[in-house]
């Protein structure tokens, strides 16, 4: 496992002689703008490329030019925007809804998962310990139950898995979406004060009834004791930098199985470590 060399995209001031300049890990485009041409696009995409860029960091501004975060991922080039992290956030997502006061520990969980990735594993073996009642929502039951078996065998927890689209999310509180896209979600009949958390993909519930909340995004507060220098910087996302340094951390520690530990355990311990929390979550319409 190696670490991704990753810069930080960020406007730099009109320039006539330059596209990008580089000073160790900030990059700075000039002359980038909403209604930039494809061209100026281009040119600045083989830069990057030419300086060895594959993967980066961008500033809230860059965000907002989408013909170049598109360029960008059709070059190949990653873009490090949360969503990883945010799998390995769930558990304190929903710390901060309870704090909202939006849900119950006692509310009945569906996670939403056609695959069963170390985030979603991890997830759910967290869950069980919290809510009372978990299902399992898949069109892929076949992959879910030696996890099933396990949680029964060694913990006495029995689990739900369905795919019935009638009944399965009709008094479930809490919905966690991990791969559903939102043609599949809307074939489902769901409880309409529900909260869904969605944050890979961006869905929207097309149910006249349906009065619940969408969490599609989340920012992180800092730990001011971390020393990166970047976390300080205003113009970037933090839960990006944040994403950017635990998943390194995590490609950085070669010998994954020393502690006898998974992945996602892994990820949590680094979380835990730099005290990571959540500062603010938001929904289709803003902040929750």
């Amino acid at each position: 496992m190696v670490k991704i060399k990753t810069y930080y995209l960020k406007q730099g001031q009109s320039s006539i002689f330059k596209t990008i300049s580089l000073n160790d890990e900030v990059c700075e485009i000039y002359n980038l703008f909403e209604n930039t041409k494809p061209k100026k696009i281009e040119k600045i995409i083989k830069k990057l490329k030419r300086n060895g860029i594959n993967a980066v960091v961008i500033s809230k501004e860059i965000h907002l030019i989408t013909d170049f975060v598109n360029s960008l991922s059709s070059h190949e080039i990653s873009i490090f925007d949360g969503k990883w992290l945010g799998h390995y956030l769930i558990l304190d997502i929903i710390h901060k809804l309870v704090e909202k006061g939006k849900i119950l520990d006692k509310d009945e969980v569906a996670i939403l998962a056609n695959d069963l990735t170390e985030e979603v594993k991890g997830s759910i073996n967290e869950l069980v310990k919290k809510f009372k009642k978990v299902k399992i929502i898949t069109n892929h039951a076949e992959k879910f139950k030696k996890l099933e078996n396990d949680l029964f065998q060694y913990q006495g927890i029995s689990i739900i898995i369905s795919n019935n689209k009638k009944k399965s999310l009709l008094k479930s509180g809490l919905i966690i979406n991990f791969d559903f896209v939102e043609e599949e979600i809307n074939k489902y009949n769901i409880n309409e004060n529900a909260i869904i958390i969605s944050i890979d993909e961006k869905i929207k519930i097309n149910k006249k009834r349906f009065s619940g909340i969408i969490i599609t995004d989340y920012e992180v507060k800092v730990n001011e004791e971390l020393g990166n220098i970047m976390i300080q910087d205003e113009e970037f996302y933090k839960k990006e930098i944040f994403e950017e340094k635990i998943y390194n951390e995590l490609m950085g520690r070669t010998q994954l199985s020393e502690a006898n530990c998974s992945k996602y355990e892994i990820v949590r311990n680094i979380i835990k470590e730099n005290k990571i929390e959540i500062d603010e979550i938001y929904g289709l319409n803003g902040e929750i």
